[in-house]
């Protein structure tokens, strides 16, 4: 119901950070780099935009933890940059399981404040991973870029290998 609002799909998967080219991302006083896709982006009829992304899993905890998730604001300012000039608005999580029949829409405003939250979480993440005493946090999997503004995944052999379990929890 609610995204049979005057929208027009503009794109269906729209993928960044593929095959190296990570989406360089600047958060608060550090920066990102992303890879991913986002399953839908609809151009309402203000000329604003809406982020969706389909979950076929259990809708509870994203309802529950309202706020405590990243994704949606991240993609928010990925579709931003990607399709530049562009404003979302707001991201959608559509749900797709059949016990989410009678529920299965949750918006979400992107509000300035949110967009401070994500930058000042980014911020204190990227500042404990960087912390020599949190090493083990971030090592063997991340290391800084050469400006040491941004973490990025490790390019050695034993890096490589530990990305594979890492990304698992991160």
């Amino acid at each position: 119901a609610e995204l049979a609002r005057q929208t027009t799909p503009v794109c269906a998967e729209l993928r960044f950070g593929e095959e190296g080219d990570d989406l360089r991302l600047p958060l608060g006083r550090h920066a990102i780099l992303l890879t991913g896709s986002i399953d839908r982006v609809d151009r309402e009829a203000d000329g604003t935009y809406t982020i969706v992304d389909y979950k076929t899993g259990d809708g509870r905890r994203f309802r529950r933890e309202q706020g405590r998730h990243l994704q949606h604001l991240l993609y928010t300012l990925a579709a931003e940059q990607l399709l530049e000039g562009a404003h979302v608005g707001r991201a959608v999580y559509q749900f797709l399981a059949p016990e989410e029949a009678r529920n299965r829409v949750l918006s979400i405003r992107e509000t300035p404040e949110q967009r401070r939250d994500v930058q000042a979480v980014v911020d204190a993440l990227v500042d404990l991973l960087g912390r020599e005493e949190s090493a083990w946090l971030a090592k063997p999997c991340f290391a800084w870029d050469d400006e040491g503004k941004t973490l990025v995944p490790g390019e050695d052999e034993a890096r490589s290998r530990a990305m594979g379990s890492c990304t698992r929890y991160c």
